[in-house]
């Protein structure tokens, strides 16, 4: 249950051309933003009070691979789609724990992205390093990224074009690194990967070019 919903907000040089520079837009993705970090703070809140006493129950989502959902997942879930409902009626909806069909199909051009628990595994045992990510697509744009880490109090968002933040700082990534010098951070998962299969990826991709531990 790992949604990554974007790797970064891309630069759109036609901006003003189709409108998204408009003060129309940015009304539409500032409210959005508003509502998304709302909804993200009250569900991470709720699922972090529910995690010591967690009901598991697996259920089969991929062939072959076990996944967990929580209680805090679901509760977690009604949380957003009630704010995204209640505010944006006519914004499409899709959640980590709704099938396709389940999940609220809009008129509008905003389509939501939830995994109402990023992280479940970790959430499931007690661990501190899950968060609630939220994602918002306009015509197949992603324009609104929020997660909410809430065992840390630390919340990350960003708007196309806009920037990125955490409980309010602008934040930037590292300037002027070689790919040998930074760290690569792997994991595949559940453990369908054998050590052996993992290693030979990262050497095959990576060796010389980058560290990992």
């Amino acid at each position: 249950m790992n949604l990554i919903f974007a790797k970064n907000f891309p630069i759109i040089c036609s901006m003003e051309r189709d409108g998204r520079g408009s003060p129309e837009f940015q009304e539409e993705v500032g409210a959005r933003l508003l509502v998304a970090k709302r909804a993200a703070v009250r569900a991470g809140k709720a699922a972090l009070g529910l995690q010591p006493y967690l009901n598991l129950k697996a259920s089969q989502k991929q062939e072959g691979l076990a996944d967990i959902v929580t209680d805090g997942d679901k509760e977690s879930q009604k949380i957003i789609i009630r704010a995204i409902e209640r505010n944006f009626p006519q914004d499409t909806i899709r959640s980590e724990e709704l099938s396709e069909a389940s999940g609220q199909e809009g008129t509008g051009s905003f389509r939501w992205v939830i995994d109402p628990v990023d992280g479940t595994l970790s959430y499931s045992t007690g661990v501190e390093d899950w968060g609630v990510s939220i994602g918002v697509h306009k015509e197949g744009q992603p324009v609104v990224g929020v997660v909410y880490f809430p065992a840390f109090k630390k919340i990350y968002w960003a708007t196309q074009g806009g920037g990125a933040f955490c409980n309010g700082e602008r934040i930037h990534t590292r300037q002027n690194l070689r790919l040998k010098d930074m760290p690569i951070y792997f994991n595949d998962g559940f453990g369908t990967l054998e050590d052996m299969e993992v290693d030979t990826f990262l050497n095959s991709r990576f060796r010389g070019k980058a560290q990992y531990p």
